[in-house]
């Protein structure tokens, strides 16, 4: 029995997965591939993984996924989920958010307001000072000038999504599990954490709260919490077949 772990990787960094995927494909029983959403816009001019998950799917011929998304991110894979339960029925389906953003965030006070009044420039300028402040990889602080276009569009995507979400209803179908990873540096309380995700998805499985400070992308701090979860998922497949 083997499972296909697929991340979505918003970013405009290549890498921004790669310590992830190199410790997961050390299990000979994970396949793990990248859904890079800026080659698609590239492409494309829009952010529909439809085509490329299809493909990830055929080829290791898999029935199980776990999709994996980090941050804002994490919006466009709820609202992808959302769109396509006809070809999520196929499969048994399961999701790692990571530092999501509650749903209460995006309510009367978009924080992602601010950002998306910016010009192009200013947004630059201020993902350049972000990135630096995390020490994000020189290569990609670099390469961010040339980004500029994409980021902007992956900006006012992801804005337009946060106006679908209703506290009041859950925010993705029912898949096999929906796992959770949290930072302690978040600003909102483990206890409100958990009594929102109880309330809002009835298929929550686990959330794990991390500290005390995470960065912006992906780090070996996150690493052992995506195994465990996806070990776990794996056993059990095993034990159901």
């Amino acid at each position: 029995m083997s499972i296909t772990v697929v991340v979505i990787n918003h970013s405009s960094y290549a890498d921004f997965w790669v310590p992830c995927i190199e410790q997961l494909t050390l299990e000979s029983e994970i396949t793990c591939s990248q859904i890079d959403l800026q080659e698609i816009w590239e492409i494309d001019s829009n952010f529909n993984w439809d085509t490329q998950l299809k493909s990830i799917t055929d080829d290791n011929k898999t029935r199980t996924l776990v999709l994996i998304a980090y941050g804002c991110g994490t919006i466009l894979l709820k609202s992808w989920l959302k769109a396509n339960q006809v070809l999520l029925a196929t499969f048994k389906v399961h999701a790692i958010l990571i530092d999501s953003p509650p749903t209460s965030s995006w309510q009367n006070n978009n924080p992602l307001e601010k950002l998306v009044k910016m010009d192009r420039a200013t947004y630059k300028d201020e993902v350049l000072k972000t990135l630096t402040t995390q020490s994000a990889e020189k290569d990609w602080i670099q390469s961010i000038p040339s980004k500029t276009n994409y980021l902007k569009s992956l900006l006012l995507e992801v804005y337009e999504k946060t106006k679908l979400l209703d506290d009041e209803r859950p925010l993705v179908p029912l898949l096999e599990e929906w796992h959770e990873i949290y930072s302690a540096s978040l600003p909102i309380s483990s206890a409100n954490i958990l009594r929102q995700r109880r309330i809002s998805l009835p298929n929550w499985q686990s959330l794990e709260i991390l500290g005390p400070n995470m960065s912006i992308f992906p780090t070996s701090n996150l690493i052992p919490s995506i195994h465990r979860i996806i070990a776990d998922i794996l056993c059990r497949s095993k034990q159901q077949n």
